[in-house]
């Protein structure tokens, strides 16, 4: 069985919306295929990468594979290195969406090398968790609707549950990629939570909704030409921006 060997294929360069992705577990932590592999060939395609691995070194061993779509969506697929066949997985104990089995793998830790990448865990779990959830009470209380548009997909994980967002942006190959990643949605996360803060300190009273839909709600997309929302303060109303676009004749919403 030594001599024998198994290919793995991956679609990289298409960040959470590539993969598989595949994890071999040892003990309580996540390791890539790549650390395994004697091997790295490329693929069929130019964002193909293929991994060729001594079957005995992940033998019987629990592989989950975080795999994405086009769209965003996440899920998480469970299998074993002898249900892969031409590179890919032919069989699965099972294959959801990642936010309906996170609880198995909730107390697994990814292998992080980059001491960076280590701090910025830490810095998600200290204070963007705590920041995410001040904007989802905010939204709570005043009523409106905070829509993700567009490439944000990450984004809306980030703040609606933070734990999948969690392991959606670990499950990418790389530590620089992780941190990269994690560097794009952390940026958005906190121009919403100041938005909020000058918000609160305007006194805004409520949201103005879409004229033809009439619900208060954020715009959230990226390269808008349309204003994130608009509010009554205590001052008259407010049209609020993010990544102010002139170059596109940015305007304010019709409300």
């Amino acid at each position: 069985m030594e001599q024998q060997t198994v290919k793995v294929k991956e679609e990289i360069r298409r960040g959470t919306r590539g993969g598989p992705y595949v994890y071999v577990v040892e003990r309580d932590e996540l390791v890539h295929v790549s650390d395994y592999a004697i091997r790295k060939l490329p693929g069929e395609y130019d964002d193909e990468v293929i991994y060729e691995i001594p079957a005995y070194k992940v033998a019987g061993k629990v592989l989950y594979c975080f795999g994405f779509s086009r769209s965003g969506g996440e899920f998480l697929g469970k299998c074993k290195i002898e249900d892969f066949e031409n590179g890919r997985p032919k069989r699965y104990e099972y294959y959801k969406l990642l936010g309906e089995c996170v609880d198995e793998i909730r107390n697994l830790q990814f292998c992080v090398k980059d001491p960076i990448l280590t701090a910025f865990q830490r810095q998600f779990q200290q204070l963007s968790i705590p920041m995410v959830h001040e904007i989802t009470e905010y939204e709570r209380i005043r009523g409106f609707s905070i829509s993700f548009m567009g490439h944000q997909a990450r984004l809306e994980n980030a703040i609606r549950n933070p734990e999948v967002y969690y392991f959606t942006f670990m499950s990418l190959p790389g530590d620089k990629s992780r941190i990269n990643s994690f560097k794009v949605t952390r940026r958005w996360a906190y121009q919403l939570w100041v938005l909020k803060l000058v918000c609160e300190a305007l006194q805004i009273s409520k949201f103005k909704g879409h004229a033809y839909e009439g619900k208060p709600y954020w715009w959230i997309e990226q390269g808008s030409d349309l204003s994130t929302c608009a509010g009554e303060a205590c001052l008259g109303d407010v049209t609020f921006w993010l990544e102010y676009q002139p170059s596109k004749g940015a305007q304010p919403r019709a409300f």
